[in-house]
């Protein structure tokens, strides 16, 4: 009996003896040394695992440790483990690209912080916009961009623009005009072809704006590049960071300042042709005459035409160019609304050209330009308005009014232009009706009677 209550004394202390000598795996978070390494390739710092037998409770450099055979299984002393890649998303990848000694400074950790806040802020801006984050619409410039505050240069009926000053990338001092995006537009214009008041995505209407002139070889909109800024603080707020459009400052004078002689121009006739062409493959239904600049350089005979405020276009109800005409015609769809758009029919005269860039664009490349900023129904109204503006065009080749370059000064397109399908013409016609309704103001009574006889009272004219 005595041998038998020996036993289990025996067996226990044999199995103390020899536990030491019995290869361990791992337990995954017990008695480990974690030690961070650089970060790597956009991974997660990589992970050492320093493995000591059950009894010692941390791994100790300065004591020699003994070897383990590798088995399935199980892991030998000294074995690293790094963790997988991480899925990093698009425009945070300079967040997760410090270094070790990024981390462990303390100046490190406050800058990689600000930028974690900062991108967060960013983040909002965008979603309460809901607009894309791509490199179209990543911010061309921010504050640290600017040489001076943001002026106040002017406020219209949406918006209020400011003036700046810019380093550009290669190092040329640029001035632009910065105008903040809101995530709501009451424009007549964008109502009437079918744009949501709450996601109207005025950014994307005006780099679409862009990219179509460029594809058509068309220089006749502003550079336009999204611009994220800090607000100046006016009364009663604070300094607010702000999402908005960019664009270069035009040159000239609004077109409704121009005066008549200087709009029969024929290198005026031209680009304004070009912009009315644009306009109507756009559906831009909002382009009255303060709505683009002109500059024009007497010596050298040449025009500078910049279309701004690009907002109310690409409406996905406007799939025929008529139908954002205000001459008094109205579309089905559209007959609530006629008297907000601002857009002229198409022109009676244009030149090879003009002809070729059109006639050449087939649908495939429209739609993979405009596909990443618009919708799927504005692609397509944007495509059915390409063809409309294609049959009016070889309709007017097969008249004769498809002339050269050179042509735009010969009695025959001036008289075939009018008020209703020129720019150029309408801001003429109304130069007329100002300088007459000025001159019937400042004379005598009875000569006023006389004058309204003759012109039919032209002040009634004026819209």
């Amino acid at each position: 009996m005595l041998w038998l209550g020996a036993c289990p004394l025996l067996f226990f202390s044999w199995l103390l003896t020899i536990m030491p000598l019995i290869p361990h795996r791992v337990p995954m978070g017990l008695n480990t040394l974690v030690q961070r390494g650089p970060t790597q390739h956009l991974s997660q710092p990589a992970l050492r695992l320093t493995v000591r037998a059950p009894d010692v409770v941390a791994a100790c450099p300065d004591k020699p440790q003994r070897p383990l055979q590798a088995r399935r299984g199980i892991f030998p002393m000294q074995r690293s483990l790094v963790a997988p890649r991480l899925n990093v998303p698009t425009g945070q990848e300079e967040l997760f690209s410090a270094s070790a000694s990024h981390h462990s400074s303390p100046v490190g950790n406050q800058a990689r912080l600000d930028q974690l806040v900062a991108h967060r802020e960013e983040t909002r801006l965008y979603r309460g916009l809901q607009l894309k984050r791509n490199e179209i619409t990543r911010p061309a410039y921010r504050d640290a961009d600017r040489l001076g505050p943001l002026q106040r240069l002017g406020c219209g009926s949406f918006n209020t623009v400011y003036s700046v000053m810019l380093r550009g990338p290669q190092g040329q001092i640029t001035q632009g005009v910065f105008k903040p995006l809101q995530s709501q537009h009451n424009g007549f214009a964008l109502q009437a072809s079918g744009v949501p008041f709450n996601n109207p995505q005025i950014a994307m209407r005006n780099l679409a704006t862009l990219g179509y002139a460029k594809l058509l070889g068309f220089n006749v909109i502003a550079d336009t590049q999204i611009a994220l800024f800090t607000l100046p603080q006016g009364e009663g707020s604070s300094p607010e960071l702000t999402l908005g459009l960019l664009m270069e400052r035009a040159q000239g004078r609004p077109g409704v300042e121009m005066s008549p002689n200087l709009m029969k121009k024929p290198p005026l006739l031209r680009e304004l042709t070009k912009l009315q062409l644009l306009d109507h493959l756009t559906a831009q239904g909002d382009r009255h005459s303060s709505n683009y600049f002109v500059h024009y350089e007497h010596a050298s005979d040449q025009a500078k035409i910049t279309g701004i405020d690009n907002d109310q276009c690409f409406g996905p109800l406007v799939k025929e160019p008529l139908s954002i005409v205000n001459d008094g015609s109205r579309s089905a769809k559209l007959s609530s609304h006629m008297g907000s758009f601002k857009t002229v029919q198409l022109p009676a005269v244009v030149d090879y050209e003009m002809f070729q860039a059109i006639t050449k664009l087939e649908p495939p490349v429209l739609h993979a330009m405009l596909q990443d900023m618009l919708s799927a129904d504005e692609v397509s109204a944007a495509n059915e308005r390409l063809a409309c503006v294609k049959r009016h065009l070889h309709l007017l080749n097969d008249t004769g009014y498809v002339i050269g370059r050179d042509g735009w000064d010969a009695p025959g397109v001036q008289s075939a232009l009018s008020p209703a399908n020129s720019y150029a013409m309408r801001e003429c016609s109304r130069s007329m009706a100002l300088y007459s309704a000025d001159t019937f103001r400042v004379q005598p009574p009875g000569l006023r009677r006389n004058i309204a006889q003759r012109q039919g009272h032209a002040s009634h004219s004026l819209v």
